[in-house]
């Protein structure tokens, strides 16, 4: 599984700049880039529950987790 042509292009330095951003936009938030399925990752986790969300994009993963939080209870 690979992911979109931009998001293979990437280096580790904007990668890295982009995980940065996106935990600043989302504290508590597990974050991380799959170097094997080239997708955007995040664990959400709120009270005893948890979601794992993907993205092919960042600005995907940040949509999903926008309204992941608008809708929680807890947040």
């Amino acid at each position: 599984m690979t992911g979109p042509p931009e998001a293979m292009a990437r280096g580790p330095d904007e990668i890295a700049a982009i995980t940065k951003d996106l935990r600043r936009r989302f504290p508590g938030v597990f974050l991380w880039y799959g170097v094997h399925t080239s997708h955007w990752w995040a664990a959400v986790f709120w009270g005893r529950s948890g979601r794992l969300v993907e993205a092919t994009t960042p600005e995907g993963l940040a949509w999903e987790l926008g309204k992941i939080f608008r809708c929680s209870p807890d947040r």
